[in-house]
C-alpha cells in the first residue's frame, strides 16, 4: 500500500531486517548512486527491505531474493512536485498517476482548491479517498481560502473555521495555502483570520506573492509566509532567498518561469538549496510529450545547472522544506525506497522507477491500468444555470456614448505567464454596446455563474487571443471555476455557453454555432473520466481547432482559465465583472 493522505508513508515505519544472512527483498544492482546529501557519485548495490532502503552497499556485494541490474543506470531519489494542483490535469487521481509516473515523480504537494471551490470538503474527500491505492505519495496544501475572492466572485462552496481545523487534522496535511501576499499586506481582515487559524496547526503557510519585492518580503515572512511560487523575474527570487523564503520555480503548460530566471541565479552566484521545482498547472498533453518535474531537471542541465543541484532541487530541498527529510529525498539506509533510475543525466531518460520498494514502471512497458471507483452522482451535475438561455444584453459591453468611441479598459493576456495587463483602448459603441473587434484583437470574454443558478454574467473585452472568428469555452476558470467564454461574436458566446450547459462542464472550440472540437469534463466541471491517451487526443484537437479560428497562443485553454484569477496582477474577469486585482475592486469596463 503507498502512501496517502489517510496514511501517509511518512507516519509509517517498517522495520527493517538487518540480520546478515538474511537477504532483503529487492537488490538493485551495478548502479550509479546520486547521492544528494554528499553530492557525489558512485557505484553501489541498494538493498530494499519492505518499503525502505535497508542497506548501500560497495557494487557487487548486495544480496537480495529479487535482483534488479541497473546496467549502470543513475540511482536517483523519486522526483517531487513541490506544488501543484492535480485538477488543471483535467485527469482523475488514477490516470494522473498513470501519466507522471514513466518520469519518475513519485511525491506530490497537492493544493486541491480546484475541486474545493467547486464541491467543497466534500469533494476534496471524495477526489482524494483512492489515494491510498496508488502508487503515489499524495500530500496536503489545504485549500483554506474557498473562495480566494469572495467580494468578487461566486464560488460553490466557502469554508470557514471548522472546515480549517477539520483538514489540519487529516494525516498527510503538510501546509496550508495559498495566502495572497497583497491582500495580507493590504490587512485584509479574512486573510489574518485565516492566519490566526492556521498559525497554531503548525502546518507551513504557502504564499501566493507575484511582484512583491524588498521589505514587503520581510513583512510576509514575520506573518508566517514560508514559501511562494508566483516568482516571475530573478528580481523576486533573489529577494526571497536572501531572507530564507524557499522558493518554487514553476514549469506548467503556461507558468513558464525557469528559463526567465535560473540562468541569472546561476550567474550571480545564489545558493539553490532553497530552491524547488513545481508545475502549479499543467494540461496532460504536456505531461505527456515534455515530462513532469523530469522536464525542470532535462531545462536545468540543459541551461547550465549541475545535475546533481538539479536533482537535489528536484528531491532533497522539497523534502526538507515539508519536514519530510527524514523519509524522503536522499537515498540512504531507512529511507523509503522511491528509486529512479536514469540512464543519462543530461537527458534525464527514466529506465525504471520504484515506489516503496515496489517496481511500477520500466522502459518498455506501460504503467498497470490502475483503478478507481465510479464518480458518484453528486459530482457531475455541477453546471447550474437558469432553465432560460442566457440572452445577448447579459453579455453586452456598455451604451451608446455621445460620439460612438470612448476609451475602455482592455484585459491584455500573456502567452506564457498567468499575469494579465489592464490596457486602456479606443473602441466603438453602437447602440447595444460594444462588439469584438477582430482587426485589432479586442474580443469580448463573459463570465457565467454555474454554481447558484442565478446565472450572474460579467463581460469585458480582451486582447491576445487572436481569434478572427469562432469562441473558445470552459468551465475551468480559475479559482471559482464558473464558465468563462472569448468569442469573435455575441452569438458565437452564447452559442458556446448553452453548448457547455449541455455537456455539463469542459472544454469547447465552435465555429459559428457548430462544435470543432470538445473535451466533456463532466466531474465537478473540471475532470475527465476518460483515459490519458483520449483526453490528450482530444486537447490537440481543441488546440488545432484555436489556430484554425486563428488563436495565436500556445496554450490557449490554459490562458483562458487564467483570465478569470482575481489574485494576480493586474486583472481578471468573474462573473461579478471586471476585477482590478491591486485595487481589490470591480472596476468598469468603459470608464
Amino acid at each position: 500500500m503507498m502512501a496517502s493522505l489517510a496514511r501517509p508513508a511518512h507516519a509509517r515505519k517498517t522495520k527493517l531486517r538487518r540480520t546478515s544472512g538474511k537477504p532483503a527483498d529487492w537488490v538493485i544492482r551495478n548502479c550509479r548512486l546520486i547521492n544528494v546529501l554528499s553530492r557525489e557519485i558512485y557505484p553501489a548495490d541498494i538493498e530494499i527491505a519492505g518499503d525502505r532502503i535497508r542497506t548501500i552497499a560497495a557494487s557487487g556485494e548486495g544480496s537480495g531474493r529479487e535482483i534488479l541490474n541497473a546496467n549502470r543506470a543513475f540511482a536517483v531519489p523519486g522526483l517531487m512536485d513541490a506544488h501543484l494542483h492535480t485538477e488543471a490535469t483535467l485527469l482523475t487521481l488514477a490516470r494522473f498517476a498513470e501519466a507522471v509516473l514513466p518520469g519518475g515523480t513519485t511525491t506530490f504537494f497537492a493544493n486541491p482548491h480546484e475541486i474545493a471551490n467547486v464541491l467543497g470538503l466534500k469533494g476534496v474527500r471524495w477526489m482524494l479517498r483512492d489515494a491510498d491505492k496508488l502508487p503515489i505519495r499524495l500530500f496536503l496544501i489545504a485549500p483554506c481560502k474557498v473562495p480566494t475572492a469572495p467580494l468578487l466572485e461566486t464560488s460553490g462552496a466557502e469554508f470557514g473555521r471548522s472546515e480549517v481545523e477539520a483538514m489540519a487534522r487529516w494525516p498527510g496535511v503538510v501546509a496550508f495555502g495559498e495566502f495572497n501576499g497583497d491582500r495580507l499586506l493590504a490587512q485584509d481582515p479574512r486573510q489574518h483570520r485565516l492566519l490566526r487559524w492556521t498559525r497554531p496547526t503548525g502546518k507551513i503557510l504557502a504564499g501566493h506573492a507575484p511582484h512583491i519585492l524588498g521589505e514587503d518580503v520581510s513583512r510576509l515572512q514575520t506573518l508566517g509566509i514560508r514559501d511562494d511560487h508566483e516568482s516571475t523575474t530573478f528580481e523576486e527570487v533573489r529577494d526571497r532567498l536572501r531572507l530564507g523564503m524557499t522558493v518554487f520555480l514553476r514549469e506548467g503548460s503556461t507558468e513558464r518561469s525557469l528559463h526567465e530566471i535560473l540562468p541569472r541565479v546561476l550567474k550571480e552566484g545564489l545558493s539553490t538549496d532553497r530552491l524547488c521545482f513545481c508545475t502549479d498547472d499543467k494540461h496532460p498533453d504536456d505531461l505527456v510529450s515534455e515530462g513532469d518535474i523530469d522536464h525542470h531537471v532535462r531545462e536545468a542541465v540543459r541551461l547550465g545547472m549541475d545535475p546533481i543541484e538539479a536533482i537535489r532541487c528536484a528531491t532533497w530541498n522539497c523534502a526538507v522544506h515539508y519536514g519530510l527529510a527524514q523519509d524522503l529525498g536522499a537515498l540512504t539506509p531507512g529511507r523509503l525506497a522511491d528509486i529512479v533510475l536514469v540512464k543519462s543525466l543530461k537527458k534525464f531518460d527514466v529506465q525504471g522507477v520504484l515506489v516503496g520498494g515496489e517496481p511500477v514502471w520500466k522502459r518498455g512497458g506501460s504503467v498497470r491500468r490502475l483503478r478507481e471507483r465510479q464518480p458518484p452522482a453528486w459530482t457531475v451535475r455541477s453546471v447550474r444555470l437558469p432553465p432560460k438561455d442566457i440572452k445577448p444584453q447579459q453579455i453586452s459591453v456598455g451604451t451608446q456614448s455621445a460620439d460612438g468611441v470612448t476609451a475602455a479598459r482592455v484585459i491584455e493576456v500573456h502567452p506564457t505567464l498567468p499575469t494579465t495587463r489592464m490596457l486602456n483602448h479606443k473602441v466603438k459603441v453602437q447602440e447595444d454596446g460594444v462588439h469584438p473587434d477582430t482587426g485589432r484583437d479586442i474580443l469580448k470574454i463573459a463570465a457565467v455563474d454555474r454554481h447558484s443558478g442565478h446565472g450572474n454574467v460579467g463581460t469585458a473585452l480582451v486582447r491576445g487571443f487572436g481569434l478572427k472568428s469562432g469562441a473558445l469555452g470552459s468551465s475551468v476558470a480559475h479559482d471559482h471555476h464558473n464558465l468563462i467564454v472569448v468569442g469573435a461574436s455575441d452569438d458565437e458566446i452564447l452559442a458556446a455557453i448553452q453548448l457547455l450547459r449541455k455537456m455539463q462542464g469542459g472544454l469547447i472550440a465552435i465555429n459559428g454555432k457548430k462544435a470543432l472540437a470538445r473535451l466533456p469534463l463532466p466531474i465537478a466541471g473540471l475532470l475527465s473520466d476518460r483515459p490519458v491517451g483520449e483526453v490528450v487526443r482530444r486537447l490537440d484537437e481543441l488546440k488545432a481547432a484555436a489556430r484554425s479560428l486563428g488563436c495565436t497562443l500556445p496554450n490557449p485553454f490554459m490562458t483562458l482559465s487564467f483570465v478569470s484569477l482575481p489574485t494576480i496582477p493586474e486583472c481578471g474577469l468573474t462573473d461579478r465583472g471586471l476585477v482590478d486585482v491591486r485595487a481589490h475592486k470591480i472596476v468598469p469596463v468603459l470608464p
